[in-house]
């Protein structure tokens, strides 16, 4: 699988084009197919997405940083 982000110029600063490039080989004959797919994917700071939880009613309990810019965030309904 490949997958590669595009910023086009007519798309704004909330979102990106994603494509995913996915190679498949058959078992039965050995032969390889490639399916291509593109969508469009919102953008959303960390920053925002936490002050959107706060404001549901929700505190953080546990954050992690992952891989890229990836994070895992544990929420609590806040008392």
């Amino acid at each position: 699988m490949t997958c590669f982000l595009e910023y086009p110029d007519d798309f704004d600063a909330y979102t990106v084009v994603v494509h995913d490039l996915v190679h498949t080989r058959d078992p039965a004959n050995g032969d390889w197919s490639l399916n291509a797919h593109s969508y469009r994917k919102l953008r959303l700071s960390h920053a925002w997405v936490l002050e959107r939880f706060r404001g549901a009613g929700l505190r953080v309990v546990h954050e992690r940083g992952g891989p890229g810019s990836m994070r895992t965030v544990v929420l609590k309904r806040a008392s």
